[in-house]
């Protein structure tokens, strides 16, 4: 098989560490080299290990001898539980290649639901990079990690794990998209803040570090309309409170950025249907 490359290690009888569960074993960070003799290699190991590559060219087969090769993904993690039989190969792999595992024992077998359909095995997919990072975190800055960083990094991959979603097969989704946050209240406040001046969508764009196009499809699939009606109809629904306070239309028309009491009557009449003197005299 291919050539491993520098590793940091973790093993559990180095720093005990009883009554934990699940309990790392060992985890680690490896770089695969591509070699011309590779071959297929059987692994089995008596204890359950989650296994995330990062590149392209590596293969695995699990169960049985004759099954067939299934090709690494980045942004796939594997689950194997105890007594799996493994055939990694790493002929195809073209250019040097990261991949973090970790083995672990759990004498509760929780992650058992995932493996249970797909011969002691689950293809995950890795939804929002999490449980990679999760793998990738003991590492971070080159250290080797200790004990605990790794038995943390365990407990992330624990948590999304078990509230993984079963697709079909062994095939499960972990994790979930960060929602986006609704863009409709972020341009209300926005636009409330400037009613009297001059706005431009633009400036509105990137306030909300959006795209003028992704403002535009954005805003109008969560309202049904555009920046310019809603802030219309905002300097209005302004207007109409000044205006039946007996505020005078040259003043309203200044205070909601309509610039003078023509423009004002003109979008009070195209949008609430009546002048603004009929308005306040039907009050």
């Amino acid at each position: 098989m291919p050539e491993r490359g520098p590793s940091a290690l973790l093993v559990a009888d180095l720093v005990p560490a009883p009554g934990l569960s699940p309990l790392v074993l060992a985890m680690v960070r490896h770089v695969v080299v591509p070699r011309r003799d590779a071959r297929a290699q059987r692994r089995e190991l008596p204890h359950w290990a989650i296994d995330c590559g990062e590149g392209a060219g590596w293969a695995v087969r699990v169960g049985a001898a004759d099954g067939p090769f299934i090709a690494r993904q980045k942004g796939i993690v594997h689950v194997y539980a105890p007594g799996t039989p493994v055939w990694e190969d790493g002929s195809r792999v073209v250019e040097p290649t990261a991949g973090t595992y970790v083995i672990f024992d759990d004498p509760q077998d929780r992650l058992a639901a995932l493996t249970a359909s797909g011969d002691g095995f689950a293809r995950v997919r890795d939804l929002g990079g999490h449980l990679s990072a999760a793998l990738r975190e003991p590492f971070a800055g080159g250290a080797t990690p200790d004990r605990w960083r790794c038995q943390a990094a365990l407990m992330r991959l624990f948590g999304l794990l078990l509230t993984a979603r079963r697709d079909a097969g062994h095939d499960w989704t972990a994790g979930a998209a960060t929602p986006r946050a609704a863009l409709a209240p972020r341009v209300d406040d926005y636009l409330r803040e400037r009613l009297a001046g001059r706005v431009s969508v633009a400036g509105l764009a990137r306030h909300l570090g959006i795209s003028l196009s992704s403002l535009a499809h954005r805003y109008r699939a969560e309202t049904g309309g555009t920046v310019k009606a809603r802030l219309t109809r905002l300097r209005l629904a302004r207007a109409q409170a000044l205006i039946a306070q007996g505020q005078r239309l040259e003043v309203v028309a200044l205070a909601c950025g309509f610039g003078d009491a023509f423009h004002l009557s003109k979008a009070f009449r195209r949008v609430i249907g009546v002048p603004p003197s009929r308005w306040r005299s039907a009050r």
